[in-house]
C-alpha cells in the first residue's frame, strides 16, 4: 500500500510539473512573439500599409473592410511608443502610441494617441490587436 501511494504521489507531482512547464513555455513563446508582432505592426502603420496592419486585428474580414474606409488617404509621418505594460501574466499587453499623420491631399499634419490592447491567442499562437486600427476620423474631428 505504501508503494502504491508513493507512485501515485510521484504521478501527481509529474503531472503538475508538466502543466507548469507547458504554461511556462506558452508564456515564453508569447513574449518572444510580442516584440516581433509590435515591430511589424508599427512598420505597417508607419508606412500606411493598412492591409498588413489589419492582419493583426481580432475581428472578422467584413469588419476589417469597414475599417479601411475610415483610413482612406491617411499617411502616417511618425509613430512613437509612449508607454507600455504587460498584463495577465504576460498574455496581454497594452501600449500607448503617438501617431502623427495627414490625410491626402492636405499637408496639414495632425497628432493623435492610440491605446492598443493586445492579447495572445493560445489557439492561433499569435498576438491579436483587440482595440482596432487607429481612430484617425475621431482624431480629425477633435482638431480645431
Amino acid at each position: 500500500m505504501k508503494k502504491s501511494a508513493t507512485i501515485t504521489g510521484i504521478s501527481v507531482l509529474f503531472a503538475l510539473a508538466s502543466i507548469l512547464f507547458t504554461a511556462g513555455c506558452n508564456q515564453k513563446s508569447a513574449q518572444l512573439g510580442l516584440q516581433d508582432t509590435l515591430m511589424q505592426y508599427q512598420r505597417a502603420i508607419r508606412w500606411s500599409d493598412y492591409i498588413i496592419a489589419a492582419e493583426y486585428l481580432s475581428v472578422s474580414e467584413p469588419e476589417k473592410i469597414r475599417a479601411f474606409s475610415a483610413i482612406d488617404g491617411i499617411k502616417v509621418t511618425d509613430y512613437q511608443v509612449k508607454t507600455s505594460s504587460e498584463n495577465e501574466g504576460g498574455m496581454a499587453f497594452t501600449q500607448l502610441v503617438e501617431i502623427q499623420f495627414y490625410r491626402e491631399p492636405s499637408i496639414y499634419q495632425q497628432k493623435m494617441y492610440d491605446r492598443q490592447n493586445w492579447m495572445f491567442d493560445e489557439k492561433k499562437q499569435r498576438w491579436l490587436l483587440l482595440s482596432g486600427l487607429p481612430k484617425f476620423l475621431e482624431a480629425e474631428a477633435a482638431q480645431p
